[in-house]
């Protein structure tokens, strides 16, 4: 009996740490922080600062991420899988959510083999 007692112990151990990691990834899966518009705030492309992207905006919502990243501003839908936000026209440029808060979010990309961190803060200006 006493060997039956311990095991329903350590399995409801299990249970209880297997049920509190379940939450904790779930709940990184909330993107509502990254809907808005976001302005580029610096940007680093191999680890050092780059100008090249001054002036860069995105607008996301739900379904559609609008940006002057690739040139004039266009409208893309997109996918999320994980922290991956997957644009699903002319081809696939993904970009990962490294950090999303209400002012603050951070994106990854590569680009022409060259790996871009972009730290994008909340235009206040399009907050109603």
């Amino acid at each position: 009996m006493t060997n039956f007692i311990k095991s329903v112990f350590y399995l409801s151990i299990c249970i209880t740490i297997g049920t509190s990691c379940k939450e904790e990834i779930s709940g990184t899966l909330d993107y509502s922080d990254s809907y808005g518009s976001w302005i580029l705030s610096e940007a680093l492309k191999e680890g050092k600062k780059t100008r090249t992207l001054d002036g860069t905006t995105f607008d996301i919502d739900t379904i559609s991420l609008t940006t002057n990243l690739f040139g004039a501003y266009k409208d893309y839908k997109y996918d999320r899988a994980g922290s991956r936000l997957q644009l699903t026209v002319n081809g696939s440029k993904i970009f990962t959510v490294e950090k999303s808060t209400p002012d603050t979010l951070i994106l990854s990309m590569t680009r022409r083999r060259r790996i871009f961190q972009l730290l994008m803060i909340k235009d206040i200006n399009s907050i109603k």
